[in-house]
């Protein structure tokens, strides 16, 4: 009897073990945050006592974790270094850049990763540096907004995966640069009134349902590299298309309207065509590479 009352009492206390543990590694971070125009940095993040900022958040956070906007407000910067979900929707969710080497949002993290980020507004004043810059993990961007960068609204670097969905990014210097050899995909973007739109110089791209328009100097730009634009509007830009060195650009149903030049039939990489896009009004309209036809199947 006395045995059994002694193994008892060591397995109740080996359970209160673990309780504690558990509880010890619960406490160290919440599996959704919230951040508020009246948060504080000090608070612990939850729903009644919201943080200040993303950053102050993130910390708060649990791998894998949501991070929620309650109100509108400038949430700041943020460094992103686990998987997370930061969602503004409903609200106005900002970060506004003054500094003249701030990054609104940079992503480095495993490349398992995945990083959601959804409904935001990021903006860069003048002497800013960039919207967001990624380079590793499986990102997301959703509903954003980005303008106002004097070098880049979105840099892809290494980054496992990228989908850019619904999102406007206008008054850049360059719309977006992807330079990872991880699949790219934009789909309902706008990238308008920036220097350059889009230029590709790593891994496959591809952009499908977008405006590319009033850009000064160029559309859609390949470096090394595929790109694949499907039913997209590419207007008033300097140069709607060019292929640069070793890239491939594929056009499927686009229309490419009002550019100075349409296709620019002097770049050294290759242009092929489906045979259904659409050119009209451009300066000199241009055209695909001799003899590079995409395979109808």
């Amino acid at each position: 009897m006395n045995s059994l009352f002694t193994n008892s009492l060591k397995t109740l206390a080996a359970g209160l073990v673990l309780a504690a543990s558990a509880h010890s590694a619960l406490a160290t971070g919440l599996a959704h945050t919230y951040v508020s125009g009246t948060g504080n940095d000090s608070n612990a993040g939850d729903r009644t006592t919201p943080c200040a900022t993303f950053q102050a958040a993130l910390a708060n956070t649990l791998p894998g974790g949501v991070i929620t906007a309650l109100d509108a407000g400038d949430y700041g910067p943020v460094n992103i270094t686990q998987a997370v979900t930061i969602d503004g929707s409903g609200v106005q969710a900002s970060i506004v850049i003054s500094s003249s080497s701030g990054t609104g949002i940079t992503v480095n993290t495993a490349s398992s990763d995945t990083i959601i980020l959804r409904h935001l507004s990021i903006t860069g004043l003048p002497g800013t540096y960039t919207g967001i810059i990624a380079y590793a993990g499986n990102m997301v961007i959703d509903d954003c907004k980005i303008s106002g960068f004097p070098t880049y609204g979105l840099k892809v670097g290494g980054v496992s995966t990228a989908v850019v969905d619904n999102t406007i990014i206008t008054g850049n210097y360059e719309g977006i640069r992807a330079n990872s050899t991880g699949m790219v995909s934009l789909r309902n973007v706008t990238l308008q009134g920036n220097h350059s739109a889009l230029e590709c110089e790593g891994g496959p791209l591809d952009i499908s349902h977008s405006h590319i328009t009033q850009n000064v100097t160029i559309g859609l730009y390949a470096f090394g590299s595929t790109l694949t634009a499907s039913d997209c509007m590419i207007s008033g830009n300097g140069t709607g298309v060019f292929a640069d060195t070793n890239s491939v650009i594929r056009l499927i149903d686009n229309d490419i309207l009002n550019n100075t030049i349409g296709i620019d039939t002097t770049g050294p990489g290759t242009v092929s065509t489906s045979g259904n896009n659409h050119k009209a009004g451009n300066g000199t309209p241009g055209a695909p590479t001799p003899g590079k036809a995409i395979v109808q199947q």
